[in-house]
């Protein structure tokens, strides 16, 4: 997962002109293994290159990227972060970007390593729905298609 990460990190920030990227992978739990998880995280943050190459004209910024559940703001991870992080190191937190924007670009950049197959590709047929006859009528219609792809019919009175 952290070369995963570390490539689609690179290509993002292709032509902005960072002095340096990291990736830092963090494990939540409630077990001993969180204490071990959140050590790690610390120094990674620690040894990090923006940790080390910051100075009075540099800010490292860490944007969070979680999968799986968010928890009040007491118990979140990005308060865990605040916590963990040192001077010169900024949080770049939900209310100060728009982290959703950042999960479709990273959901579609992982996409684009992986090559599509008829078994990934659906086809949605949004068609005036009517009688039995006139339904059947559509689904022949598109038979051919149906060979191929996954097809979910949709029959309605939509414009």
């Amino acid at each position: 997962m952290q070369k995963d990460w570390q490539r689609i990190t690179e290509r993002a920030a292709a032509g902005f002109g960072f002095r340096s990227l990291g990736v830092v992978i963090a494990y939540d739990g409630k077990d001993e293994e969180a204490d071990q998880h959140a050590a790690l995280l610390e120094q990674a943050l620690i040894h990090s290159r923006a940790a080390q190459e910051w100075d009075n004209n540099t800010q490292a910024i860490v944007v969070p990227f979680h999968f799986g559940p968010k928890h009040d703001s007491m118990i979140s991870l990005d308060s865990k972060l605040k916590q963990l992080l040192h001077a010169g190191m900024r949080l770049l937190s939900d209310n100060q970007s728009n982290i959703g924007s950042l999960s479709i670009w990273l959901q579609r950049e992982a996409n684009l390593s992986q090559p599509l197959t008829p078994e990934n590709i659906g086809v949605v047929l949004l068609v005036h729905g009517a009688d039995f006859d006139w339904n059947e009528q559509m689904r022949e219609a598109v038979q051919p298609l149906m060979n191929r792809y996954q097809i979910e019919f949709v029959f309605s009175m939509a414009d």
